[in-house]
Formats: C-alpha cells, sequence, structure tokens
C-alpha cells in the first residue's frame, strides 16, 4: 500500500521530500534540459506545483514582436524556463494514484519527471520502482460506454475500394487515398455496447457481433457523450493512445500569459478525480 509502500514510509512524504529537494536550478545532460521543481501545496495527501524546464544547448534570437527586433542572443548554454503544472493525488491504502502533467504544444514534463524524481526514489529505495503509466483509451472506455451514449461511429479505410472507384471515377482499381463512412443512428440504443468493448480489446469472437469488423477497415472510431462531453475513441488503437483532457477554456490566465496557479489546481483536481474512477483508483 501506499501509505507504507515499504512497511514504513509513505509515498506522498517521499515523494514530497524529493520535490523539494530538486528546487534549484539544474542540469540534465542526458536530456540537454534545465529544471527545478517548485511545489505548490499540499492537501489531503495531494501534491501540486511546477516543473520548470528548458532545452539548452543550441544558439537562437529572441525576438520582440512588439518592438521588431531581436531583443537577446540566446547563447548554447541558455535555457528558456517554461512552468508546467503537475498534480498528484494517492490514497495511502491504494497500490496506484494519479498523477497529471500540463502540456503546452509538445512540451510536457513528464519524461523530465521520470528522470529526476523517479531516479532519485529509486536510489533510495533500490527495491522499489516508481512506474508511470499513461491512462489509455482503454481504460477510459468502460466508463464511458457503461454511463454514456454512443452517437457515431466512424470507420476508414486506408485506400479507396474498386467498386467505389468505380463508381465516383470509372476506374476499376482500388485506388490509393481515404475511404471513411460514419453511422449516426437516430436511437441512440442502435449500437452494441458489448461488442464494442469487446473489439476494443481484441477478444476472440468480437468481429461476429458486427459484420462491418470483417470488412478490412483500417481505423475504426466512436464517439460517445457522456453529459455535455463528448470523446472520439479509436477502438483501433485503444492502448496507444493516452488519455488527455484539454482545459484551455476552463482556466485563467494571468497577465504573464500563463493559466493562474489557482484555476490550474482547481482543474487539475477535477481531471484528477475523473481519471480516477475511470481507471477504477480510489483517492
Amino acid at each position: 500500500m501506499l501509505g507504507k509502500f515499504n512497511g514504513g514510509d509513505d509515498l506522498a512524504d517521499v515523494l514530497k521530500k524529493l520535490i523539494q529537494s530538486n528546487s534549484k536550478n539544474t542540469k540534465h545532460k542526458i536530456f540537454g534540459k534545465a529544471y527545478r521543481f517548485q511545489l505548490d501545496s499540499t492537501n489531503n495527501r495531494a501534491l501540486s506545483g511546477y516543473v520548470y524546464s528548458g532545452d539548452y544547448g543550441a544558439e537562437s534570437e529572441i525576438y520582440d514582436t512588439d518592438a521588431d527586433a531581436v531583443s537577446y542572443n540566446k547563447k548554447k548554454t541558455d535555457a528558456d524556463l517554461h512552468p508546467l503544472y503537475f498534480y498528484i493525488a494517492t490514497n495511502d491504502k491504494e497500490r496506484s494514484g494519479i498523477i497529471c502533467f500540463e502540456q503546452f504544444g509538445l512540451s510536457g514534463i513528464k519524461s523530465i519527471f521520470e528522470a529526476t524524481i523517479g531516479q532519485q526514489f529509486a536510489i533510495k529505495y533500490p527495491e522499489y520502482r516508481i512506474h508511470i503509466r499513461s491512462l489509455t483509451i482503454a481504460d477510459a472506455l468502460p466508463e464511458y460506454l457503461n454511463n454514456g451514449l454512443v452517437e457515431e461511429l466512424i470507420v476508414e479505410k486506408h485506400e479507396i475500394p474498386a467498386d467505389v472507384a468505380d463508381k465516383v471515377s470509372g476506374k476499376k482499381n482500388v485506388t490509393q487515398g481515404t475511404f471513411s463512412y460514419s453511422i449516426r443512428p437516430s436511437s441512440p440504443a442502435f449500437f452494441n455496447k458489448p461488442g464494442l468493448l469487446a473489439y476494443a480489446k481484441g477478444e476472440a469472437g468480437a468481429a461476429d457481433d458486427f459484420d462491418i469488423y470483417n470488412q478490412g477497415f483500417d481505423v475504426i472510431k466512436t464517439k460517445i457523450r457522456v453529459g455535455e462531453t463528448t470523446k472520439t475513441f479509436d477502438l483501433s488503437k485503444p492502448d496507444v493512445l493516452a488519455m488527455s483532457v484539454d482545459i484551455t477554456n476552463h482556466v485563467k490566465f494571468g497577465d504573464n500569459g500563463h493559466p493562474t496557479t489557482d484555476s490550474l489546481r482547481t482543474e487539475f483536481e477535477a481531471v484528477a478525480k475523473e481519471l480516477a474512477k475511470r481507471g477504477n483508483i480510489k483517492l
């Protein structure tokens, strides 16, 4: 259990101390990044804060868009430390917890977290490891299917079938391109939910539930609505794509152009609770 994972130490307390010990700017040579951690708050075992990180190793120009001029020439040793938020929630009686990382564009902090906090934990406790596993579509799909409405099924083929090509162009050969169509019934009870879940899990015999699965489609997606939220799931690759939540329209932005800490904390708490529910993790 996380509360006494080695018979005595609480994981939440250990992580808190490790995060606090990384509060100074540090260079990580393998990743070519500089970083530091800033613990924001601790509340009911939840830890939240920022990882300031940025790449170094190449010169570049910093351009002032208002002045229409280069304001600074970045050196190879300079790193632009961008703040990205994290939120960790654990239950002392559980074996798993939830950790959420903010991502801005292509920039994220999961790798630097694993390379620093994860590695330092392994050194301190050689018999234990922190495994950060992405919550995948396969993890979330059962929750959505049980509580939501399947609104649409979308199938795609990475080529245009010969019969379709013949009808639209007169060419009777398979043609390069993308062929897709969607099924949107008027009744939300139209689709076989167990069949959709079985197909996503790759269970034997799942194709028998829907003849459409035997048609050689490369991609099969479904749109499921729960309340006011609609999610699109790629049933073809349920274990590949990690779940992500766009909170851009729900946070408040400060004068510095970054989301405010209070609004991030509120949204991350809500996201963590929702992800824990989907992953069957008690917080």
